[in-house]
């Protein structure tokens, strides 16, 4: 005589165990295509410096006065980078300046000499048919100056 048939229930729980089981195959399956697809290349080295740049800024420097701090740069566009200034203190509002073409010092007045203060140069070269843009970090007071990259447009 054949066994009874299996209780309802234990059908139940062993459609939800295949499905679980289902679940975890397609979950595995993905990570390797998703993970095993990709060819190991070389490491990423360093990003490099924006200032390092052929025509980007460099040698960005500040010399603080007080309540006045001068900003010095060496221009390495051949006069064709326009510039501007960002600072801040490190509780204060962001300040921008913008710097004529081909002038390579610029002075920052109305500061609280009591306060750090961060000043970052940007540079828009013209290249090609678009322009890149390099940064350089300076500090004065002991505010901590952050590093951008180097960005281009079309």
């Amino acid at each position: 005589m054949p066994p009874p048939p299996a209780p309802p229930r234990n059908r139940r729980q062993l459609g939800l165990l295949a499905l679980a089981a289902l679940v975890v195959v397609a979950a595995v399956i993905t990570v390797i295509l998703v993970a095993g697809g990709r060819k190991p290349g070389p490491a990423p080295g360093p990003t490099p410096s924006p200032v390092a740049s052929a025509s980007g800024p460099t040698g960005f420097r500040a010399e603080d006065h007080g309540s006045t701090v001068d900003l010095f740069w060496n221009d390495n566009s051949g006069g064709t980078a326009s510039y501007f200034i960002i600072y801040r203190s490190i509780d204060g509002p962001q300040q921008t300046v913008s710097v004529p073409q081909g002038k390579t010092m610029e002075e920052v007045t109305q500061l609280d000499p009591t306060k750090g203060y961060c000043f970052r140069l940007g540079a828009v070269i013209p290249q090609g048919s678009g322009t890149t843009t390099a940064f350089a970090d300076t500090s004065v007071r002991g505010c901590i100056a952050a590093s951008l990259s180097a960005t281009s447009s079309p």
